[in-house]
């Protein structure tokens, strides 16, 4: 999924479950979202978390099935 910085910590996700090692945190499908439909299919998933220190970075790095993601 991603990289978080200054101690950003991920406390909760929905549609998905997470796995966080230091700055690195990946998150798998909820098992009923393994296969998304074709043709207009899609599956969303959030997350919240949390800092300690005084800096707040934006998380960087997002990866979906290895492919790095852009904003746009």
């Amino acid at each position: 999924m991603g990289s978080f910085a200054n101690g950003q910590k991920l406390t909760q996700s929905w549609n998905g479950t997470y796995v966080q090692s230091g700055a690195d945190a990946t998150v798998t499908n909820a098992g009923w979202s393994a296969t998304i439909p074709a043709n207009g299919g899609s599956v969303e998933f959030g997350f919240l978390a949390s800092r300690s220190g005084t800096a707040n970075d934006p998380p960087g790095s997002f990866r979906l099935n290895d492919s790095p993601c852009v904003s746009g």
